[in-house]
């Protein structure tokens, strides 16, 4: 399945072995999910966000200097 690219500066984007894409823009400052065909936009939390990855089904992230994760 296709999807466009979200409106931003610098995305980077990831994908999880269920199919999941993560979408991260520098600016504005979000994480687009492509979740089971449907697009859906979040915020990042505040501060300094960096080290993205994936593992399994997981996409990590690094905020305030703490590990995150989505599932």
């Amino acid at each position: 399945e296709t999807h466009l690219l979200p409106d931003c500066s610098s995305p980077a984007v990831f994908q999880v072995e269920n199919g999941t894409q993560f979408i991260h823009c520098m600016f504005p400052r979000r994480l687009h999910v492509v979740w089971e065909g449907k697009e859906i936009e979040t915020e990042l939390p505040y501060g300094i966000v960096s080290y993205f990855g994936t593992h399994g089904d997981a996409f990590y992230f690094a905020a305030e200097r703490k590990v995150n994760s989505l599932e």
